[in-house]
């Protein structure tokens, strides 16, 4: 899998970005804790922290860009754009632990979410059994069952989309906070499978953690130890464990992390 690794000049960047935007977060938190009687709902706000400081990171690096997108009706987020060889690659930042409380729970899928269709972008690789589950431990796959839908007619969308696509490849880069000390304890590079509706572990980035310059304190996070985020606060349809925002009009922002 060498060979879908990102730089690691880039890499590195990304994690530091992680890392300082979760630190910018944790300090605002703590400063509206001080000057508001009530501020949890700040507690959705962490992904913009993240996505904000690697765009502001990344920015003096020439091969990579960024454009802000919307999922769904209302939620914002952070495309970061990778150009190297003539091949562009869409990079995206997530938290881990909705993927891994939904990920095995999915039998259906919307394919007018953003994420399946993004995933298309590696239907080549995908095809060619790079990002295939059944060739490792190292993923978990589920079933894709699109009602009503020929499969014949679902493969030749999803080469459709995948050829009409500026990209070569999708990238989501995921990250898992620790529920006890609330500190980021793993950081990852994976690649979404349309097909198999699976996520394929390419690059650990956790090790980078100790080389950035944005080091979390205890201190630091003492201000949202007491988080509780309960089940209510996630949408039922999910897709690599994010929200689908099937519905305007009884959209949830679950995927605010």
């Amino acid at each position: 899998m060498h060979h879908l690794e990102i730089p690691a000049s880039i890499a590195q960047q990304l994690v530091d970005g992680l890392m300082g935007g979760y630190k910018d977060y944790l300090a605002e938190r703590k400063q509206k804790q001080q000057s508001l009687t009530i501020s949890g709902a700040f507690a959705w706000t962490r992904s913009n922290f993240i996505d904000s400081k690697i765009s502001e990171l990344v920015s003096k690096e020439p091969s990579i860009s960024s454009q802000p997108d919307k999922a769904g009706y209302a939620w914002e987020y952070i495309q970061f754009i990778h150009e190297q060889s003539n091949h562009r690659s869409l990079i995206i930042v997530k938290n881990a632990r909705q993927l891994k409380r939904r990920f095995n729970n999915t039998t259906t899928v919307d394919k007018n979410n953003y994420l399946y269709q993004l995933a298309g972008i590696n239907n080549e690789l995908s095809a060619a059994g790079l990002l295939s589950s059944r060739q490792t431990n190292g993923v978990i796959q589920l079933e894709l069952a699109l009602p009503g839908t020929n499969n014949a007619v679902v493969s030749l969308m999803n080469q459709t989309a995948q050829k009409s696509s500026p990209f070569s490849k999708f990238y989501i880069v995921t990250y898992a906070v620790d529920n006890d000390s609330k500190m980021i304890k793993h950081i990852e590079l994976t690649m979404p499978n349309q097909t198999e509706m699976t996520l394929k572990p390419i690059q650990d980035l956790t090790p980078l953690i100790k080389h950035s310059p944005f080091q979390i304190s205890l201190e630091e996070v003492e201000p949202i130890q007491s988080d509780q985020v309960p089940d209510a606060a996630y949408e039922q349809n999910t897709l690599f464990g994010y929200e689908i925002n099937a519905d305007p009009e009884t959209e949830m922002e679950a995927d605010a992390e």
